[in-house]
């Protein structure tokens, strides 16, 4: 009986059919379809607070009529999980998403799949959605498995160059750049470009994206011009920045902007990150885009040495990530990372302190003791620490950031051209600072069993400096570290 009033259901809900006998039972269906629409009416104007009301009344339905039945549940759970994603209500998203997801894995046999291809475009966007959710909150591994298992039914049911399953594989590329595994990234995000322009599809969500994506990988990697000509690419082929594609255009100038600051070209930055403002209205005033914007703004006063005109900026920022995405999301964490250095610079080193032990704390459990983010907290708050005078507590900071870098910087030299390794050195400062044999030489004189790291950052740096062009060299000598020098 189960198997029969299932099937009836993918076809009242897919086909719109009345196939089912009894009128009761009918009219509740009719009434979730109802439901539903008025919901989907709602989402078409971003307006999610009605739209999430009906989505819910649909649920309420189901489970009082429906709650054995695979299909009914998948769809309202779908819609009322995908609602809640868009409105960045993540733990509403993660509740429904994930409930639809074993759905399919324990109720929806393979045979079923091919009969509707609606139910194969959720449960893909289902799989792929929690992905999203999963690695922004920096649970990388079950993000991995899950847009994994979104791509392996992508390419089945529809083909590599369907755009759908190009956006699984962009989304992947995502997470290994999350990670900072650039070569992946880099391959993947090359490979969904390819597969758009052998299709013709120039404007779509997954090209875009993908140009976008890259562009943010270069700039990671110090390859600025790069980055600049991928972000106005975007830019130049979206159809209607002013209204549909709003969001996509303000993330490009933000992109435009961090290019710019991190070229010190301050006023083209500011002048990129004042343009996307002006098109955040009062209603973006509480979203992640807006924290964005926030947050950049006070990345470049900062950059400019300009630290009261900063913090409010900051603190809003941090405040706004807190309560959108909780205090274990690492671009909360990243807010917060970015707060600890102004107060360092504002003399409150107790603030600065008690801010970088948290996002250390977190970062460690949440992205793994060798994700860059983590080695560059250690890092900032060895620093911290040195130049207080507690080399005591620097130590054991500024140790592990060291051999954790070399082990990172081991991997990513097997992945870099030579020119791209230049690039590198610009873009990453501090993780060749940590390299200086200067912290361990310092350090040394104050205890000498640290005698065996002063040896081993010199001849890492010295390996690294028979490997790399005069550039590297260039970078010891404008550093002007006496110990490197002596090398």
């Amino acid at each position: 009986m189960r198997k029969k009033v299932f099937l009836i259901f993918i076809l009242l809900f897919t086909l719109a059919g009345s196939l089912y006998s009894q009128d009761s039972i009918y009219d509740q269906v009719e009434k979730i379809k109802d439901f539903m629409s008025k919901s989907k009416e709602y989402r078409a104007i971003n307006n999610y607070k009605a739209a999430i009301y009906w989505a819910r009344e649909a649920v309420k339905v189901q489970e009082q009529y429906f709650s054995d039945q695979p299909l009914p549940q998948i769809m309202v759970n779908f819609l009322l999980g995908a609602l809640s994603y868009e409105n960045e209500d993540y733990l509403e998203a993660e509740r429904c998403l994930r409930f639809t997801v074993n759905t399919f894995r324990s109720d929806v046999p393979e045979e079923i799949l091919k009969q509707s291809n609606e139910l194969v475009i959720i449960k893909i966007q289902s799989l792929n959605n929690l992905g999203e959710i999963y690695r922004i909150n920096g649970n990388y591994s079950e993000a991995e498995s899950l847009y994994n298992e979104a791509a392996r039914y992508g390419s089945f049911f529809w083909g590599k160059d369907n755009p759908n399953y190009t956006m699984v594989i962009n989304n992947l590329a995502s997470l290994y750049l999350s990670k900072g595994d650039y070569s992946q990234s880099e391959t993947l995000y090359k490979e969904v470009i390819r597969l758009n322009e052998e299709n013709s599809i120039f404007t779509g969500p997954s090209y875009l994206y993908a140009i976008n994506n890259l562009g943010e990988l270069y700039r990671q990697l110090g390859n600025f011009s790069k980055a600049e000509s991928l972000y106005n690419q975007v830019i130049e082929k979206l159809e209607d920045p002013m209204g549909k594609d709003k969001t996509i255009y303000i993330n490009e100038l933000n992109n435009l902007g961090l290019v710019y600051k991190e070229q010190s070209k301050y006023d083209k930055a500011l002048s990129q990150y004042l343009k996307a403002l002006i098109f955040l209205t009062n209603s973006d005033r509480n979203s992640l885009l807006y924290a964005t914007c926030l947050l950049n703004i006070a990345g470049l006063y900062r950059e400019q040495g300009e630290y009261k005109e900063a913090e409010p900026y900051s603190l809003q920022a941090v405040e706004l990530y807190k309560n959108l995405l909780g205090e274990d999301n690492p671009d909360y964490l990243q807010s917060l990372h970015n707060l600890a250095g102004l107060y360092f610079y504002l003399d409150n080193y107790s603030a600065a302190e008690k801010f970088y032990l948290e996002v250390i704390e977190k970062r460690g459990r949440i992205l793994g003791k060798f994700h860059p983010d983590y080695i560059k907290s250690l890092s900032s708050l060895g620093r911290l620490y040195t130049f207080i005078g507690k080399i005591d507590s620097a130590k054991p900071y500024m140790l592990e950031a060291s051999e954790k870098n070399k082990r990172n910087i081991k991997t990513l030299y097997n992945f870099l051209p030579e020119s791209e390794r230049n690039l590198y050195w610009e873009q990453n400062g501090t993780a060749f600072e940590m390299l200086y044999p200067s912290f361990f030489y310092d350090l040394y004189k104050i205890t000498p069993d640290s005698m065996s790291y002063f040896y081993n950052n010199t001849l890492f740096s010295k390996n690294l400096l028979l490997n790399t062009s005069l550039h590297f060299q260039d970078n010891i000598l404008h550093k002007n570290d006496s110990v490197s020098l002596k090398l």
